[in-house]
């Protein structure tokens, strides 16, 4: 992560600060074990923890600041105080993703998304340096922990987005702000929430909420969903296939 300022991190999420110091932000954590000095601890509320019982912990481990729904007493670093944190968290994120010039590629799929995301970052680290999602941090939490592994000497960034609701994809597209954006294919993973798979459908489609305008889509063509979208959208739109010879990009299985 670049350095950011605690102004600008206040600034990107509308945070309620008071008149802030001059602090520089190196890092980003939502775990007290491991704050390093300079950090911004988020706290984040979960069913059986609350962050903000680790706020003065953080603060002991060298945080330089903390994002926060609550002011917490008793602590002497500044404290973002926002609505949501979560939120804050993600919208801190896209001000940073829109500090760099880093061309980011955003994947979605209701499988293949990791193996894509791999394959995908090790052809463009041939020729770019690259950065890409670590594990599973593909959520609302994690995508933005991964945009925050970006630095200005990268010059590509692979980014992989889950779901299991309507509007989340939606939310992690628009933080990422893709130039190309990938659907690997439509399947029954999480159907349970979506009623059937036009609306997994619907759900992954989202990832161009935050497609550049200029921006590419690349569209599985084996998939009877996503072909049937040729011609209907408003991006560029390219599509790959094993079956489908139409596709712009056809392969062949081969053996031995």
């Amino acid at each position: 992560m670049d350095m950011l300022t605690l102004e600008q991190a206040a600034g990107f999420c509308g945070a309620d600060c008071g008149n802030l110091p001059h602090a520089e932000i190196t890092g980003i954590s939502k775990d007290n074990r491991v704050v390093k000095s300079g950090d911004l601890f988020v706290a984040i509320r979960g069913e059986c923890f609350d962050g903000h019982d680790f706020i003065k912990s953080a603060e002991e481990a060298g945080a330089a600041a903390v994002l926060a729904e609550r002011r917490i007493e008793d602590v002497s670093v500044p404290q973002l105080i926002v609505a949501d944190t979560v939120k804050a968290l993600g919208d801190i994120a896209y001000g940073y993703r829109r500090m760099l010039g880093v061309k980011v590629i955003g994947i979605t799929g209701s499988v293949g998304k990791t193996t894509t995301k791999e394959m995908t970052a090790g052809v463009l680290s041939r020729k770019l340096y690259t950065h890409k999602t670590l594990g599973n941090l593909n959520n609302l939490i994690g995508l933005p922990f991964s945009v925050f592994g970006i630095n200005k000497s990268h010059e590509a960034a692979v980014l992989e987005m889950g779901t299991n609701r309507f509007g989340e994809i939606s939310r992690l597209s628009e933080i990422a702000c893709p130039d190309i954006a990938v659907i690997t294919c439509i399947g029954e993973a999480h159907i349970e929430f979506f009623g059937s798979r036009r609306g997994v459908l619907r759900a992954k489609l989202e990832i161009t909420d935050g497609l550049k305008p200029d921006g590419v889509l690349v569209l599985n063509g084996d998939d009877e969903l996503l072909w049937d979208l040729k011609g209907k959208l408003p991006f560029k739109t390219m599509y790959f296939g094993v079956e489908n010879s139409d596709a712009d990009v056809f392969g062949s299985l081969v053996s031995g």
